[in-house]
């Protein structure tokens, strides 16, 4: 994104076509939050970009990943101190 200032990010505005339903919605919500329709539009846009960015990188994780590992992490983590981590649950092996 480009910067007025080093540091400082500036907005940049767009035009979009959205539902009449949903831009009712919004504005709805957005006099409950007490935020302007534009605010809530830009956290909801900022939200979304968020939850599909996260999907993304958990799902590259999850490629990456093994149950060999994450049995050996699990039972690493479950030893604190040098005593043993006591659980209500019980690790096994698929």
């Amino acid at each position: 994104m480009e910067t007025e200032e080093e540091g400082k990010e500036y907005m940049t505005t767009i035009e979009i076509e959205i539902l009449e339903p949903v831009l009712k919605q919004a504005q709805v919500l957005a006099t409950r939050e007490n935020i302007s329709g534009e605010e809530f539009i830009t956290l909801a846009a900022t939200q979304a970009i968020g939850v599909w960015s996260n999907e993304s990188r958990g799902a590259l994780r999850a490629k990456e990943a093994s149950q060999e590992r994450f049995l050996e992490m699990l039972t690493e983590n479950l030893n604190v101190d040098g005593e043993e981590y006591r659980t209500p649950w019980t690790v096994v092996a698929l």
